[in-house]
């Protein structure tokens, strides 16, 4: 699939568009899983120097708590701006605008792979169910949201634990 957009067709006056499209369509093969098709919002507009795009979109995804191991869905909102320039222009240095610059070399740009870099860039690294989740005891493995734990700090042995993870 691509999602192409006729450049010659915008002017400076910012230019919406909007689609749908399906977790297939993304190609994400990642760790979380992707519930709901992705509404994907385009805002292209001229410049001095190239074309300005700034993608925006959303779905809903399927995480794992880094701390508690706990599955729970959540909305998932990306976003990002860039610059699109034609031609490849021989630069001497690099500037913190060229960071942010891709070159295209026609008037149409398919931004599927625009879509799916900024969608996988901004995904959270260590997500979380909440803010205060407390995550797994170190001593005994048990989720320690809203469990009291009480653990001597002497006499816990190894294979103490062991056993008791093996009675579970």
């Amino acid at each position: 699939m691509k999602v192409l957009i006729l450049l010659k067709d915008i002017g400076y006056e910012p230019k919406d568009f909007h689609t749908t499209l399906s977790p297939e369509d993304l190609e994400y093969s990642g760790e979380y899983e992707i519930l709901e098709d992705i509404d994907v919002n385009i805002k292209v507009q001229k410049t001095d120097i190239g074309y300005k795009i700034r993608i925006s979109g959303k779905t809903t995804m399927k995480f794992v708590c880094s701390r508690c191991l706990d599955e729970f869905e959540r909305e998932y909102v990306f976003e990002d701006e860039n610059i699109l320039r034609k031609g490849y222009e021989s630069l001497e240095r690099l500037s913190d605008m060229d960071v942010e610059t891709l070159t295209i070399e026609r008037d149409e740009i398919d931004v599927l792979p625009l879509i799916r870099d900024i969608f996988i860039a901004t995904l959270p690294i260590n997500p979380l169910c909440s803010e205060n989740c407390l995550g797994i005891c170190p001593v005994c493995g048990v989720k320690m949201n809203g469990v009291p734990h009480n653990h001597k700090k002497e006499g816990i042995k190894l294979g103490d634990i062991i056993n008791a993870a093996k009675r579970r």
